[in-house]
């Protein structure tokens, strides 16, 4: 498994990232985790989600 972790910020609010990347029998599990202020990073997950599904797609 790979992981790495970052810190973004924008507008004064700072998130903390760490994702993951793992091969499996059927391809690829990714995997990521957002710590910071609740409304940013409700408003990062769907970017984030769509970005890591076209990823391993």
């Amino acid at each position: 498994m790979r992981t790495w972790s970052w810190t973004a910020s924008a507008a004064g609010v700072r998130l903390t990232l760490l994702h993951t990347v793992q091969a499996t029998a059927a391809g690829t599990r990714t995997g990521l985790t957002v710590v910071g202020f609740a409304p940013a990073v409700a408003g990062y997950l769907p970017v984030a989600r769509w970005a890591l599904r076209r990823l391993v797609r």
